[in-house]
């Protein structure tokens, strides 16, 4: 077998099963469906808004247990 012709079929192979663009969704479609689903408004912007103070408090005092609280 000649060496240009192994090397292909090598790379075939390789391109063939270990490509990760071949499960990808449409970027586009996906930022929408986000955007649609989330809504930051009244009640989830203030639960936003109290987690990040928390989570920064939790940083200053070095704390995991604060920063997972406030995940």
């Amino acid at each position: 077998m000649e060496k240009g012709v192994l090397y292909q079929q090598i790379k075939e192979f390789f391109s063939r099963n270990f490509d990760i663009r071949q499960g990808k969704e449409n970027e586009l479609e996906t930022i929408e469906s986000i955007r649609k689903g989330v809504e930051f408004k009244g009640t989830n912007l203030w639960v936003l808004i109290f987690a990040i103070f928390i989570a920064s408090l939790g940083l200053n005092m070095n704390s995991t247990a604060v920063i997972i609280g406030a995940m």
